[in-house]
């Protein structure tokens, strides 16, 4: 049975209050080795996405923040009990969802699947922008991370654990990788902490690229070097439009994926002038 955010927070605060109790307790002998988080880059996830999703309270259509803390454990060292073990929590809202990945990968007519990736992609970048004003940088923009609701048709944006609050880069740990590398932008691929925005416009590209195709512009055996597909090679066997909406398609979504953050799109307002000229004249095509 489906509960509501409302009950499902409600139940985790009764939780949350009976660990703090005298009822519960947790016993951790100094013999034993119990650690919180399994190693520095599982610390720096929890910590960076904690982080974000402080920045991200009062957002429509991203996971957010409903409460955070520490759960105090109490610790026995020589017959002394102390509240000195903490585990963090974060309590996030219920979304109900598939993720994108799923609907990208069904079955579907060439003109349903432009009309869904562009439903899709519409959403998207008002999620990135909404994101962005509030200076955070996702870096794992890929279908997994969408979770899309096929009654309502509302797209969403969840998992912000290798995103980096715009200021805090030196929270990654050194020579870690983070996100999707099918779909990552060069510069990430290269240097996860000396990413901008212009990294996450990649992951737009790379998205609408793989919705249109089911291809991704990587595959697994990538490397820094590596030249992402050129989007009008890969769809233009499959193009239905006329020369100037398909030009226009594969124009924009080439220039997303530029290989150098300098060729892309430099605002998410570029982008969106850019989207509604493509969009209006492939509507023109399909009417």
């Amino acid at each position: 049975t489906e509960q509501t955010h409302e009950e499902v927070y409600n139940r985790f605060q009764e939780i949350s209050e009976q660990i703090r109790s005298s009822e519960y307790r947790f016993i951790i002998h100094p013999h034993d080795t119990i650690t919180t988080f399994k190693c520095a880059a599982e610390q720096n996830s929890f910590f960076r996405e904690f982080e974000t999703l402080r920045r991200l309270i009062g957002t429509n259509k991203t996971a957010y923040l409903l409460d955070y803390g520490y759960l105090n454990i109490e610790s026995e060292s020589n017959g002394v009990r102390n509240f000195d073990y903490k585990i963090p929590y974060i309590v996030m809202p219920f979304i109900q969802g598939k993720p994108l990945t799923h609907y990208i990968e069904m079955s579907m007519s060439p003109v349903q699947r432009l009309i869904n990736s562009l439903q899709w992609s519409k959403e998207i970048i008002n999620i990135i922008s909404n994101i962005h004003q509030r200076g955070v940088i996702h870096r794992d923009l890929y279908s997994n991370n969408f979770l899309y609701n096929c009654d309502t048709e509302n797209v969403y944006l969840i998992d912000f654990g290798a995103s980096i609050p715009v200021g805090h880069r030196e929270l990654d740990t050194p020579g870690e990788r983070r996100g999707a590398r099918r779909f990552m932008s060069p510069e990430q691929y290269k240097n996860p902490s000396d990413v901008d925005f212009r990294s996450d416009y990649f992951f737009i590209g790379a998205l609408m690229f793989y919705s249109l195709t089911k291809v991704t512009p990587f595959n697994r055996s990538r490397d820094a070097t590596t030249l992402p597909l050129r989007f009008k090679e890969t769809y233009k066997d499959k193009i239905r439009l006329s020369k100037d909406a398909g030009n226009t398609l594969c124009n924009f979504i080439d220039k997303l994926m530029e290989y150098s953050p300098e060729k892309r799109f430099q605002t998410i307002d570029e982008i969106r002038i850019a989207f509604k000229n493509m969009e209006s004249k492939i509507q023109e095509d399909l009417t």
